[in-house]
């Protein structure tokens, strides 16, 4: 080092090697130990910076000073280096940000679809009919008010044609066990949706469960042996581009969700199927990546608004995906009008 050179100052000279690793910058070497060189040269810059500084070991230091490492290829491994140091440091910044949530996990309590779909992941039920001594599936209900489930006419049909030809009766699959029902008159127009009432819950087999179990098990248990009936809001107008999200259960997922009986999805509203005047009563979403098994998926807002059931899939020929049909709950007046602050403008009057 010429003696009119000042030396590199400790705190400098550390951070130039802790971003070469303490090794070598050249990535075919990476020995150590290691020397400090000027990118640059110092008769040129007359200063020590971090940018023009750089970790080699006393053999590329060598070939670097006699030009067999030429100025052009050192500054691309000083560059490489920052990529690096840059990773790094956002990455401690996340572990450092993880592990504050960490210590206090209730910082940022559930919002949007991920508590919109904890509302609706006991509410939503598998309804079919009885074969003999198995349960077959044919679409999903979902409950509106305490033992009312919505459901389209659709789904009933089809367990009405199978029953014709096979099996018992019809039920709902609840937490519990199954259930019967009947079903509540509804108008067969703006989609069929229809309102079904199911029979009460036979308790002699829950009771005999949670008595074996105390406190915190016990809440817990009795949560997973119950449908949640509490009504539900509900609303009528739904808009082009809107966030809608829903449950279902695509068998083309089937192995990855594992123990998850619902798979959460999330699609806009991408265009009207049958539009009636201020409003849509069936529509299409934007493709989705699963398929769609069953009829009769919730549809939900981020707060947890019901504004439709997803009722079938289509596979246009030009795109890659399905997308998801729904239908509104027009209806179904006395779902959503109880929720409704206006009329006038924004949906239709069906009275």
């Amino acid at each position: 080092m010429p003696a009119n050179r000042p030396a590199i100052p400790a705190e400098l000279a550390r951070s130039v090697k802790i971003e070469a690793g303490h090794k070598c910058a050249v990535p075919t070497c990476g020995q150590t130990p290691v020397e400090l060189a000027h990118i640059e040269p110092w008769a040129k810059v007359k200063k020590h910076e971090f940018h023009n500084l750089i970790a080699l070991c006393p053999t590329c230091h060598t070939r670097f000073d006699s030009g067999v490492i030429d100025r052009k290829a050192m500054k691309i491994y000083k560059a490489n280096l920052s990529k690096g140091a840059d990773f790094g440091e956002k990455l401690d910044r996340r572990v450092e940000r993880l592990e504050a949530q960490a210590k206090n996990p209730h910082h940022d309590p559930q919002r949007g679809f991920a508590q919109a779909s904890s509302l609706y992941y006991n509410r939503a039920c598998e309804i079919g009919f009885v074969d003999r001594e198995r349960f077959v599936k044919v679409g999903t209900c979902t409950f509106v008010k305490p033992r009312i489930a919505v459901v389209p006419g659709s789904v009933l049909d089809m367990i009405d044609s199978l029953l014709e030809l096979r099996g018992d009766h019809p039920s709902v699959f609840e937490p519990i066990g199954m259930t019967k029902f009947k079903v509540i008159d509804a108008p067969r127009k703006h989609g069929d949706l229809r309102l079904i009432e199911l029979d009460p819950v036979d308790e002699s087999y829950r009771e005999s469960v949670l008595a074996e179990h105390f406190g915190d098990e016990l809440k817990q248990m009795q949560s997973n042996f119950a449908a949640n009936e509490s009504p539900i809001r509900c609303e009528l107008s739904i808009y082009i581009g809107e966030h809608v999200g829903y449950l279902s259960t695509p068998d083309n997922t089937e192995d990855l969700r594992g123990a998850m009986e619902f798979q959460f999805q999330d699609a806009y509203v991408s265009f009207r199927g049958s539009p009636i005047e201020g409003g849509i009563h069936t529509g299409y979403l934007t493709p989705v990546p699963s398929a769609l098994n069953h009829s009769g998926a919730p549809l939900f807002r981020p707060d947890g608004t019901l504004v439709g059931l997803v009722t079938d899939i289509v596979f246009p020929e030009s795109e890659m995906a399905g997308r998801p049909v729904f239908t509104t709950l027009l209806s179904l007046p006395d779902l959503w009008k109880p929720y409704m602050k206006t009329t006038a403008n924004r949906v239709p009057v069906t009275d």
